[in-house]
């Protein structure tokens, strides 16, 4: 009975609705001044009437224009229309089901939905500045690292405007509050016994339905395509809004799970189909074949090194004069791209391991932990390799204390194995000179306890060049300016100017801390050779990811007006603009 009775209801509505819009635009024909006089009252009226909800709509919508602003950080992220139509049609369509409640519960459901937009945009903002990229729900599994490296982002990450997406509930509340204020106690009972309104939230409902069509529609079919891989979260969020973004990364973050459970049988036939006629040996041969076999292996992951760094120099000092003599005595890839997720380090570790690429969502180290893997370390260890892994932070950290074990490494150094002193802190943790020093002993004893002989292979894994490179004045004496010599007419001599250059940017701080990571690199290399640990030695180095600079850094590095302190005006085209 209640059944039909709604239906009836909405039926009713709907014709109702129906005959409004066939009546709106016949008198568009007889009276266009009166038809648009009553639309615009009609409007003007809706909004009186419902005053907190087109409060709540313009506030979550303003928070997130504001998060593209200060994450993206283009005027034209003020101005684009579609992302938000699609904030909006988002922020209309969950607001609408307030009116299905009755009215004393409708600011309290309008409170929680502000709150929830309000975390996403804080969470994005502060993500953002430190991997330069969008929050995704599959990482609050791994939420507890953050509690580890707490001091780092309240320090060095934590900003002003991450704070400033509370605008939205402390308003919206104070909106409840100035309304209830102006209401008689009787007005105010009244309204609080209202009964819900259905009609109300069907409207809303076509409305945020219309809006999201109109959004739907003026997307490109690049740009769906875009949206539905989520390959690149910055354009997504540029493009669709932050709202439309999390909605689909929930979407793709509970759909690794749905396949595991559902696609199995499926997944599992594929697999097995791909590799029925594939060997599990490598039969091919070059001239590299076998040429390190019985070798010990050193690997260094090396945080946030890039391949720029290697062919800069500023003032005639070279920015890595360690990594580009190893280079020149090696054999050096350029062209070594790093394939990372919301994982950075942890997926290049993954990837360098297995030849995997990594989850889309999520990170592997955490999400596929429990997997049986064909990996470096336990094909090495069938060989007879004693295998381990060392890095200064947190066991924890990334799952790599689960993980480590799960790719075959037999022990793994963290934290709690170095002694961490405060004189020796670097950003997130022990100095890489520090860490490298106690590596080194540690090494040593490996190959002294190794009663049966076996070579090794050993993973080290760098920490203190990683965003924000904040602690300059312990990176040692680096400068990133510009000096010159020129002639001065009026003294009638040469004199050295400097010109800013890169100082006082993100990107010439990250210079200084790579010139330190390059330093420290040496110093390890010299005492490996000093212990003779480099005798049978491969040593192998990799940077994991980049830096996750800003574009304009970049800019000012290869444009710099020197006359001006400025960055040039060049061709967009330009690969080097």
């Amino acid at each position: 009975m209640k059944k039909n009775k709604k239906e009836n209801i909405l039926k009713n509505v709907l014709i109702s609705m129906k005959n409004a819009t066939v009546s709106f635009f016949k008198t568009i024909k007889k009276d266009p001044k009166k038809a648009f006089s009553a639309l615009y009252t009609g409007i003007f009226e809706g909004i009186k009437n419902n005053s907190l909800f087109f409060v709540y709509i313009l506030l979550n919508v303003f928070i997130g224009v504001l998060l593209r602003y200060f994450t993206i950080h283009t005027m034209e992220n003020l101005f684009l229309l579609k992302p938000i139509l699609g904030d909006l049609a988002i922020v209309v369509l969950l607001g609408s089901f307030n009116f299905a409640l009755k009215e004393k519960h409708r600011f309290v459901y309008l409170l929680v939905v502000s709150i929830i937009f309000t975390i996403f945009c804080i969470a994005n903002s502060i993500y953002y500045t430190f991997y330069t990229s969008f929050i995704s729900v599959s990482l609050i599994s791994t939420s507890r690292y953050a509690v580890q490296v707490g001091d780092a982002i309240i320090e060095n990450v934590l900003q002003p405007k991450d704070f400033i997406y509370l605008l939205s509930p402390i308003l919206l509340t104070a909106m409840y509050i100035l309304n209830r204020r102006k209401m008689s106690k009787k007005e105010y009972q009244v309204t609080n016994g209202e009964k819900r309104s259905i009609r109300k939230m069907v409207v809303s409902l076509l409305s945020g339905g219309l809006i999201l069509l109109i959004f739907i529609l003026s997307l490109t079919s690049l740009e769906i395509g875009r949206y539905t891989k989520q390959w690149n979260r910055e354009y997504i969020v540029m493009r669709f809004g932050v709202y439309a973004y999390q909605a689909n990364d929930i979407v793709k973050s509970i759909e690794p799970k749905l396949t595991s459970i559902f696609g199995y049988d499926k997944a599992l036939k594929t697999f097995n189909e791909y590799y029925e006629n594939k060997s599990e040996s490598q039969e091919w041969k070059n001239e590299y074949t076998g040429i390190f076999e019985g070798k010990n292996i050193l690997v260094i992951h090396y945080e946030s090194m890039q391949n720029l760094n290697m062919a800069l120099s500023f003032n005639g000092e070279e920015l890595t004069p360690n990594l580009n003599r190893i280079a020149k005595d090696s054999i050096y890839f350029s062209n070594f791209y790093s394939q990372v997720s919301v994982g950075t380090s942890s997926d290049t570790e993954f990837t360098f391991n297995t030849s995997l690429m990594p989850t889309n969502n999520g990170t592997a180290f955490v999400s596929y932990f429990n997997r049986e893997y064909v990996a470096i370390p336990k094909l090495l260890t069938d060989k007879g390799y004693y295998t381990f892994s060392m890095h200064a932070n947190n066991g924890s950290y990334w799952n790599r204390n689960i993980m480590h074990e799960t790719l075959g490494y037999k022990r793994f150094y963290s934290k709690s194995d170095y002694d961490v002193e405060k004189e020796n802190i670097i950003g997130l943790g022990l100095s890489d000179k520090e860490f490298f020093k106690q590596s080194v002993e540690k090494i040593k004893n490996e190959i002294i306890n190794n009663k049966d002989k076996n070579p090794f292979y050993g993973t080290v894994i760098t920490l203190t060049n990683h965003t924000p490179f904040d602690d300059v004045d312990k990176y040692g004496e680096y400068s990133v300016s510009m000096k010159e010599t020129v002639y001065n007419e009026e003294t009638k001599q040469y004199e050295e100017v400097e010109h800013s250059y890169m100082e006082g940017t993100k990107l010439g701080n990250y210079f200084k801390s790579v010139h330190y990571a390059d330093e420290a690199l040496g110093e390890f290399v010299d005492a490996l050779e000093k212990e003779g640990i480099l005798d049978n030695t491969v040593l192998i180095i990799y940077g994991d990811h980049d830096a996750r600079l800003p574009y304009a850094d970049y800019r000012r590095l290869y444009n710099y007006d020197k006359d001006n302190d400025s960055t040039l005006d060049c061709n967009e085209e330009d690969p080097n603009c």
